[in-house]
């Protein structure tokens, strides 16, 4: 379980005045309300629109809830438990419905913008829900039986609450399966922190035991706060508000950072209060938090006449922002609860020696509106703003510099072809846009280990100075890892990468990480530092390495590569087993001519350390690499699905570490469109639906197909086996056997979900001419539940593809059969918390090079 807790970040030291005590069976039980608790909705009406405000916290039918709450200072409590009000439940008899509470990594989600759209991506990369209720990623379980309305439920969470206390706060995703069998499809609602008719039914964690008042996490109050507005002299530094608006206010934090003795925080959350009744902010805007460099400012006489300096330029040279999304406002977000994370502003001030961290907040896309929020000056203390800090005490910063590294173009006919990757470019990548002529970054980077590390920043530094205007530096993550920087051109990049036409502010890239304001002008050789925290779990859970796109609607930044030695571009994060050779990773290498295994491990704190990696066999030790500065290294000889004993030794120390790996030469492509096809509604598309239908019935009108498409850009180098695997989303029983599912290699064309085909799309003219490749047909007798998977063997049209150079790969599932009537419920890749369909590949065996790398 700390595993699956180690990301969680702080909460407030929570305030006397929002516990209460109750007796329950001699028992003291103290009681903290939640933080925040909301639902998220996955039908058409529903997928755009948060639920913060919400009196019922609904579950089931298409639906998913959240809970928030404080749990610093709860290591030692005995027991801890949720208490849920239960306001709806459906009546079907002897039906229960299992309601799972996962532990959540990302605890930064604010519940005023939640949406199905905008949910954490962690809940895409979880397997099927459908867990035994001691699984270690759960914080709780419970069955809930049909009738339960008007009763409460309790949820024993005690080992995550423990878990979850050094960090500070508990983040909790909550689910429900309906028994399909039963037909009951009723959600289950219970009663949020809004409800409104009785307060006393509102959720709550409670807990006994003594609180533990020497919790890791800090509060640091405000020492400072105000607001100044366009051209008025007034000064509010004693205003229970701070008010921001679009050319109009603008408001200043500051804090004392003095207490803090270590070089780095894990964890830095900002919280602020929308006012309780202000409702005059409109929907879809933006507030920036961005660093200051003047910190001696006076909250009593500030005006907009002579406010500090509003550049975000801490001392020593850093210059850094919150993305301008970080609040994102719901147009009636009253009394709303918002986190903000801002360890990487923190760190920054920490690393160049400051004390004092000053914040300037601006708005974007107001309407002329308002943001506002609580200041330090409020009556009530528990509503002022707080930054909750999490010291890394433990866990030094390391880096991990990039595997490859260069930059692709556009910007005319000749650059098309061109690799940009050594020769004049050998120490920088250069960005930026001039009409529909573009050139972009690219970084590939190792994230093998980093499954549950707390952040995972990307830092790169300008070559020059990067004047201020009106473009961004733009951060994606894209899904394809198997490039190669001798080789990389703009021509030989694959469908999954942006073309000009299509990149605009409002049409980014695939896989936005963040957007850095160029506002201001960029100094050369300062850095710019990006949270990719997300993108680098989703990779390494993924068992893939971390592709990052550098783009720019600006002309032409240049960031040092990894390859510069004074300001390497490079990974950070915090390494609590940051000793050398704590942790030694082996990860699937495609950048070369074949498939290889890449060793990693924890580098030594040694200035300057090189590294000698030998493998044994046969009893004797055999140099695989020497001389290495890095602490990486790639074995072209190792044999796949074997383990192989590496000695990684540290020469000017003697210090050796011995580890023993396997690599499995396996790989997964999820797909990445789906959808099914109807003959009762033959111009309807189904591409954003949450479950693919697969149904034979005779005329036309009752039958339903599926259609996965598949990107095979990934797929770097040969495969030696290919299974498509779907899993049921429902149960159903198998009678006769009968029931079977044929499925077909139809020929390619471009589709996505968004513009998924329709039933007259295929079957409206001449039916394309496609390849019958399997037939799966059910056990007479055996049921079908929901979670079972079923496998096809497709190795021999993947690998026609791949030959004929396809880049895409369609397949056709669909059931026949003239004496039955079956009825097949599929996952999509639109549930977030299950398997859509799959592409299980292994990669053919490495080709034997009886050499030995040296690398000097």
């Amino acid at each position: 379980m700390k595993s699956v807790l180690r990301c969680i970040f702080s909460a407030v030291a929570a305030s006397a005045a929002l516990f209460s005590a109750v007796a329950d069976g001699g028992e003291t039980w103290s009681s903290r309300p939640p933080l925040q608790d909301t639902y998220i909705g996955s039908s058409d009406a529903e997928k755009g629109v948060p639920k913060g405000n919400a009196e019922g916290l609904i579950v089931g039918n298409g639906r998913e809830a959240f809970m928030m709450f404080d749990v610093s200072g709860l290591a030692g409590v005995t027991a801890a438990r949720v208490k849920l009000y239960v306001t709806q439940c459906g009546t079907t008899a002897d039906v229960k419905w299992p309601v799972y509470f996962r532990v959540m990594r990302d605890d930064t989600w604010n519940e005023s913008d939640m949406t199905w759209n905008t949910r954490p991506s962690e809940l895409s990369l979880w397997p099927s829900p459908v867990l035994a209720k001691d699984d270690p990623s759960l914080a709780g379980y419970v069955e809930i039986p049909a009738g339960a309305q008007g009763t409460w439920v309790e949820v024993d969470v005690t080992e995550a609450v423990k878990a979850a206390a050094p960090r500070g706060r508990l983040a909790l995703h909550i689910y429900t399966y309906e028994d399909k069998l039963s037909g009951d499809t009723t959600p289950l609602v219970f009663a949020t922190s809004d409800y409104v008719d009785d307060a006393t039914l509102r959720p709550a964690l409670e807990f006994t035991g003594a609180e533990d008042s020497a919790a890791a996490t800090l509060t640091l109050l405000p020492t400072a706060d105000t607001f100044i507005q366009k051209n008025k002299r007034d000064e509010f530094g004693e205003s229970e508000h701070v008010i921001v608006e679009e050319g109009g206010r603008e408001g200043f934090l500051r804090f004392d950072l003095s207490g803090l003795d270590e070089a780095s925080v894990e964890s830095a959350v900002l919280q602020v209060r929308m006012n309780q009744t202000q409702t005059e902010h409109s929907a879809g805007s933006t507030v920036q938090f961005q660093l200051m460099k003047e910190t001696a400012w006076s909250e009593k006489g500030v005006t907009w006449a002579n406010a500090p300096s509003k550049v975000g330029i801490t001392p020593g040279g850093w210059e850094s922002e919150t993305p301008p999304d970080a609040v994102r406002c719901d147009s009636a977000a009253t009394n709303r609860l918002y986190t903000i994370e801002l360890a990487p502003l923190v760190n920054q001030v920490l690393a160049a020696g400051g004390k004092t961290m000053s914040l300037h907040v601006s708005m974007k896309k107001s309407a002329s509106r308002f943001f506002i929020f609580y200041s330090r000056d409020y009556s009530n203390a528990a509503w002022r703003p707080r930054l909750l800090v999490t010291p890394s005490k433990t866990a030094a910063a390391v880096s991990r510099k990039p595997l490859q590294e260069t930059f692709v173009s556009d910007y005319n006919e000749g650059n098309k072809s061109k690799s940009f990757y050594s020769g004049s470019y050998a120490s920088y990548v250069q960005i930026g846009c001039e009409g529909n002529k573009v050139q972009y970054g690219m970084m590939l980077f190792d994230v093998s280990g980093l499954e549950d590390a707390p952040y995972v920043r990307l830092r790169v530094a300008n070559k020059k100075e990067v004047p201020a205007g009106d473009g961004v530096l733009r951060v994606s993550a894209w899904t394809t890892d198997g490039w190669n920087e001798t080789n990389m051109t703009w021509n030989s990049t694959g469908p999954w990468f942006p073309q000009p036409a299509t990149v605009t502010a409002e049409n980014p890239p695939d896989g936005l990480v963040a957007d850095i304001d160029l506002t201001q002008k960029k100094s050369a050789g300062t850095y710019f530092e990006v949270d990719v925290t997300d993108a680098a779990r989703a990779a390494a859970q993924a068992g893939r390495k971390l592709t990052l796109g550098l783009f720019s609607n600006y002309n032409w930044p240049e960031f040092y590569k990894g390859a510069a030695s004074a300001t390497p571009a490079a990974l950070v994060f915090p390494d609590p087993d940051a000793t050398f050779g704590a942790r030694v990773t082996a990860s699937l290498d495609e950048s070369g001519s074949a498939p290889a295994l890449r060793l990693a491990w924890s580098p030594s704190a040694t200035e300057g350390a090189v590294y000698k990696v030998e493998r044994q066999r046969g009893g004797t030790w055999k140099t695989v690499a020497a001389g290495l500065r890095e602490p990486t290294c790639l074995d072209a000889n190792a044999e796949p699905n074997t383990d192989h004993t590496y000695r990684i030794t540290e020469t000017a120390t003697g210090a050796s570490v011995t580890k023993t790996v396997s690599l499995n030469p396996a790989k997964t492509l999820a797909a990445e469109a789906d959808t099914y096809i109807y003959g009762g509604g033959k111009t309807a598309s189904h591409g954003k639906e949450t479950m693919l239908v697969v149904k034979y019935q005779g005329a036309d009108n009752g039958k339903r197909e599926v259609f996965a498409r598949f990107d095979l850009s990934g797929l770097a180098h040969a495969v030696e086996t290919a299974r498509l695997k779907v899993v049921f989303s429902t149960d159903s029983a198998s009678e006769t056997g009968d029931e079977k599912l044929t499925l077909a290699k139809y020929p390619d064309f471009e589709w996505s979900d968004e513009d998924a085909p329709v039933w007259n799309a295929i079957y409206g003219g001449t039916q394309a001419d496609e390849t019958e490749l399997a037939t799966w047909k059910a056990t007479a007798g055996a049921p079908l539940s929901k979670g079972d998977a079923v496998e096809f063997d497709v190795s021999q049209a993947v690998k026609a593809a791949l030959a004929a150079r396809e880049k895409h790969i369609t397949f056709h599932l669909y059931a026949y059969d003239p004496q039955g009537n079956w009825n097949f419920g599929l996952a999509s890749r639109e549930l977030p918390a299950e398997a859509g369909p799959r592409l299980e590949c292994t990669l053919k065996n490495w080709v034997k090079r009886g050499l030995v790398i040296i690398i000097k």
